[in-house]
């Protein structure tokens, strides 16, 4: 087999595994289940709600004998206050309304049911440790959208080709061709994910959150610091190389470690 196949062979290999793993996020059962015996509470959380806007929380409660109450409990400043859940006549639904609050906000809260032997459950299961969140979020510019998907397509799908020009030159291909196209690529893509993970990116974060930047050093933002660390990543991997801190051969290795590290951070959902 040539080396230009294996190289092929292997990026749509690692492209699969990517794209087989981002389709089991999609179809992941959302529903948690807490249960007691037969007696159970389940709910289906969705942690996205339009800023100032009353959201409807809907959970399902059962027991053999019967779920006495089941309660919402959001946390305060100061430990949580609670507030009994709404049964819908006749069924084993329980519901709350949450009031809505200012973008970049969230509310964050659990759940307790008793039934009436005195069993209790809470939902998530390590509550009080853990809990649901809500976050609040502002309009965000369709054009804004639209350039920064567009952009980080467009990065990564660069990112690819510096892997394919890498796998070259570490199966032999050492021609200058090969290392200048394998070094441009991963130039051109650090410009364009740095356009569209920072103007860009703030600029969407700003409108939806209301702040620019919750990451490293003013917060612990998860999209935001996956963001910076690609970033930190690429240059270092790029200026060690270009002021000959390392060989060619190195730098192409780094290429690839680079390439799955990065993949693996765009599985990562914004925001979790």
């Amino acid at each position: 087999m040539s080396i230009e196949r294996k190289a092929r062979a292997i990026i749509i290999f690692i492209s699969f595994i990517g794209f087989f793993i981002y389709l089991a996020t999609l179809i992941k059962n959302p529903t948690e289940i807490s249960m007691n015996g037969n007696f159970y509470i389940s709910y289906v959380h969705r942690d996205e709600q339009p800023e100032k806007k009353d959201k409807l929380i809907q959970v399902k409660s059962s027991s053999p004998i019967g779920a006495e109450e089941v309660t919402l409990n959001l946390r305060k400043e100061k430990g949580f206050e609670t507030f009994t859940m709404t049964q819908l006549q006749g069924t084993d639904y329980y519901f709350y309304n949450l009031k809505g609050k200012p973008k970049g906000e969230r509310t964050y809260f659990f759940f307790k049911a008793k039934d009436r032997e005195g069993k209790e459950i809470i939902l998530p299961k390590n509550a009080p440790k853990n809990l649901y969140f809500i976050k609040h979020e502002g309009s965000v510019s369709k054009v804004g959208t639209l350039f920064h998907i567009t952009l980080m397509m467009t990065a990564l799908f660069i990112l690819i080709h510096s892997l394919y020009f890498s796998l070259l030159h570490l199966f032999g291909d050492d021609k200058n061709e090969t290392i200048s196209k394998m070094t441009n690529s991963v130039l051109i893509a650090l410009v364009v994910f740095f356009i569209t993970g920072f103007p860009i990116g703030w600029w969407i974060a700003y409108e939806v959150y209301g702040k620019a930047w919750t990451g490293i050093p003013f917060g612990m933002d998860i999209t935001d610091n996956k963001t910076l660390i690609i970033l930190i990543y690429w240059l270092l991997a790029l200026l060690v190389y270009k002021f000959k801190k390392i060989d060619s051969k190195l730098f192409a290795k780094l290429v690839i470690l680079g390439a799955i590290f990065t993949l693996i951070l765009f599985l990562i959902p914004h925001s979790i």
